[in-house]
Parts: structure tokens; C-alpha cells; sequence
């Protein structure tokens, strides 16, 4: 990190850039700082913003994961992402900010609701079209040119590039803020309602027929429409929420042992927890400890 980087002022409005930082897909020795980027808040009301300029990577969210492309965007609101790269070309830039110190600055384009994508996706990730990647390009670079300069004027100018990608990011998530208008599918609720049993069910020991009683379906039929919208299982979702939940713990707080985490995640035996973890992480907990 360049002296540049470290000077943190207080007109900062990002609390982390990361600029065009090359990952190193092989696992990071014990104290070594290669590896994964930790790119978004596990604090409530934060938010980041991942974007890949080359290469590819995979990502974990607190409640879903997948692979991210060159030119792809992701956003997350009050989650907990960690991005690891899945080749050796893998360049990403990575921003986390608290919205409310970037409130003052937006208030002269109301009525558009310049933070309407973190406040209402959640999480959302998007490929975009060559003109878009290169307009997106632009914008870290404006951003990178001004980071952590200290004269008015680059504050200003500063300021200017931080509003003017808040106002791309929403210009390109508008479709799907309109798709989000329409009324859910019956199937789709029902799909809502297994999840929000999973998230706030995860700790205990979960079963087919806890889920049947609560939302009197049948157990097949809430498996198979499961597999059928998400294209995972019921039991893989529970699994990939209970590992990101610890990788949650783990981050947050060092105090926890790596037996307690997985028992306030739902794992009642170690060695089905560790187990999963290296499977779903691709590290074994104490490893992930030890990178973090």
C-alpha cells in the first residue's frame, strides 16, 4: 500500500479503495497478506462495490456465492463478502463506504435515489457491455487520480468522480429495480418463505419436516420447486448460510474459538463443521482465521 493510500483525511468518504489489486489464486501462507480481498462490511448499513477489470474470481456472500467474470459488477448492502481469485489474471478494485457520509453529496440529484440499488438489492452483480467497462474504467481512474490528495480542489474533484460512479452504478441497475416492482410468482413466495425460515432458523438442527409443519407444504414438492428457482437444494443453501455466517464470526470476532463458531452456526461436531468449511471455502477454518 502506497504512502499515498495510508494518509486517511478526514474528507475520506470511502472507508476502503482498493485500487486494481492482482489476486493470487494459491492459498496464502500462515501471515501472508495474498489471497482473498475482503471487500465488504459485516457491519449493518455498509456497503461495497466489487468490480473485476481482468481475469476471473469467485465470491461469498452472507447469503450467496458465485463466479465473477472480467468487466462484471457486484454490489453488496450490510453484508459480508470475501473474493478470491479463481485464475492468475484476476485484477479487481474494491470500495467500501458508510451511505450516510455520502447523503450531503447526492442531495442536489433529488428526486433520483442515487443509493436506491444498495438500499433495495441488496446484493447484485451485473456483466457490462464494452462501453460500460470502459466508462467504468474511467471513473477508477478519475477516483485513483484524486484518492487521498489533500488541496481543496482534489477534494472537490474527488467528490465529483465518487458521485459521478454512484450515478452509473444506478443508471445500469434500473432494469432490475423495475423487475423487483412486479409481483412475486406463488412459487416465488413460497421460495421467499423456505429462506427466511433458513435464516432465521440456521443455529438449530434444521430438518424437512420442522420446514413442513411451519409452512404446511409438502417436503417434496418445497424440494423440488427449491432446486427448481435457485438451482441448489435446500440442504446445500442451509449449508453455503451457515458457512458464511461463520466466516462472519471468524472475521468479527477473533475471541470465538473455531469449535464455537461452528456451534453457534448450527455444526453440533467439529469435524462436520471443518469438513464443510474446507469444502465450501476451499481452506480449513483455522486457515481463514489465520488470512483474516
Amino acid at each position: 500500500m502506497s504512502e499515498r493510500r495510508e494518509r486517511m483525511a478526514s474528507y475520506d468518504i470511502f472507508s476502503q479503495w482498493d485500487y486494481r489489486i492482482a489476486l493470487d489464486p494459491k492459498p496464502a501462507a500462515a501471515g501472508a497478506k495474498q489471497g482473498p480481498m475482503y471487500a465488504a462490511p459485516a457491519e449493518p448499513g455498509g456497503c461495497a462495490i466489487v468490480y473485476v477489470h481482468a481475469g476471473k474470481c469467485l465470491y461469498a456472500e452472507s447469503k450467496e456465492q458465485g463466479e465473477l467474470e472480467a468487466g462484471s459488477l457486484l454490489l453488496s448492502s450490510g453484508g459480508f463478502i470475501d473474493v478470491t481469485a479463481a485464475d492468475e489474471r484476476c485484477i479487481v478494485t474494491g470500495i467500501r463506504f458508510d451511505p450516510s457520509m455520502l447523503q450531503p453529496l447526492l442531495k442536489p440529484f433529488s428526486p433520483v435515489r442515487v443509493l436506491q440499488p444498495f438500499e433495495e438489492l441488496a446484493v447484485w452483480k451485473q456483466p457490462l457491455a464494452e462501453a460500460e467497462r470502459s466508462e467504468m474504467d474511467l471513473l477508477f481512474e478519475r477516483l485513483e487520480r484524486f484518492y487521498g490528495l489533500d488541496e481543496p480542489l482534489s477534494q472537490g474533484r474527488l467528490r465529483a468522480a465518487a458521485v459521478d460512479l454512484l450515478l452509473f452504478i444506478c443508471g445500469q441497475c434500473q432494469e432490475k429495480l423495475l423487475e423487483r416492482k412486479k409481483p412475486p410468482t406463488e412459487k416465488e413466495k413460497v421460495v421467499r418463505e423456505i429462506i427466511t425460515f433458513i435464516e432465521s432458523r440456521y443455529m438449530d438442527d434444521l430438518s424437512m419436516e420442522q420446514l413442513e409443519a411451519h409452512i404446511h407444504l409438502s417436503k417434496y414438492y418445497m424440494m423440488k420447486l427449491f432446486k427448481e428457482l435457485t438451482g441448489m437444494t435446500i440442504f446445500h443453501y442451509l449449508n453455503h448460510f451457515r458457512i458464511n455466517q461463520a466466516k462472519v464470526l471468524i472475521y468479527v470476532n477473533k475471541e470465538l474459538s473455531i469449535t464455537e463458531v461452528g456451534y453457534q452456526v448450527g455444526f453440533k461436531q467439529p469435524s462436520h463443521f471443518s469438513r464443510n468449511f474446507k469444502e465450501i471455502v476451499g481452506l480449513s477454518p483455522e486457515q481463514y482465521r489465520r488470512m483474516v
